[in-house]
């Protein structure tokens, strides 16, 4: 696999996910033109390119801005870049700003964005470019750990946090000592006009991968994908079983 503005971290897919849709994208569930909604058109690579086109757009207006942003990192980093590019690029057009916290047992979560306005919505957090994800800064947690903690409690099992330059597919997960993520490298991808990670990352994170409510959390396209991650690792931890016991057995036998 040559392409590197891509990682998975922690396990959240199987390593040949990436690959596939590079190279084999039919070989991967939910690539048709119909999967991913009548926006998408039917000749797909048309409408890849031209999300492309338009990233490249919006990239060089957020360039100009951000550099003269000031305190307003955040704002322009929302209405500038990752608020125009969710929507218009990856046909996230269900992304209300939320002006007040989501409470979820007690606890505050300051999201800056849902998709959709019900119960289980994906969060989508945005925060300014010169803010790293894992940063706690003067906050309770960075922005991934906000995320994270959200889905952990919350109805909603996938999210996104990005700063703009990075962005971070997160699941709900029980564990806590190992982070599992998938982060593109946005400015990467954008600015150095590197398509086929772009056709990529269009194809794991377009609005249709996601659940639209919560009722769709266990049955959509990334689930499916981390589902068959799952799978895959334990084939492959029962083939080391075996092959560790064969090994012990013929030593054993190499003794007597």
């Amino acid at each position: 696999m040559t392409l590197t503005a891509i990682i998975v971290e922690g396990g959240l897919f199987a390593p040949d996910l990436i690959e596939d849709l590079e190279l084999r994208p039919d070989q991967v569930d939910g690539q048709r033109a119909q999967d991913f909604g009548p926006a998408a058109g039917t000749r797909l690579s048309d409408t890849i390119q031209n999300a492309f086109s338009l990233a490249q757009g919006l990239w060089t207006k957020f360039e100009s801005r951000r550099l003269a942003a000031g305190d307003a990192a955040t704002t322009v980093t929302r209405s500038a870049w990752a608020l125009p590019f969710l929507q218009n690029a990856l046909d996230f057009t269900d992304l209300p700003f939320q002006r007040a916290a989501q409470v979820v047992g007690g606890q505050n979560f300051p999201i800056s964005h849902l998709a959709a306005d019900a119960s289980g919505a994906v969060p989508v957090h945005i925060v300014a470019f010169d803010r790293e994800l894992d940063a706690r800064g003067s906050d309770r947690w960075s922005p991934q750990a906000l995320v994270q903690e959200y889905l952990n409690r919350s109805d909603a099992l996938w999210g996104i946090v990005t700063n703009g330059r990075r962005l971070r597919l997160l699941r709900d997960t029980t564990r806590v000592t190992r982070p599992t993520y998938l982060e593109v490298d946005l400015e990467g991808i954008v600015a150095g006009g590197f398509y086929a990670e772009f056709a990529v990352l269009w194809r794991l994170l377009h609005r249709s991968r996601f659940p639209a409510e919560a009722g769709d959390a266990h049955t959509c396209l990334l689930e499916g994908w981390y589902q068959k991650g799952i799978e895959a690792g334990g084939r492959v931890r029962e083939q080391l079983r075996v092959g560790v016991e064969k090994a012990l057995e013929l030593l054993g036998q190499g003794f007597i």
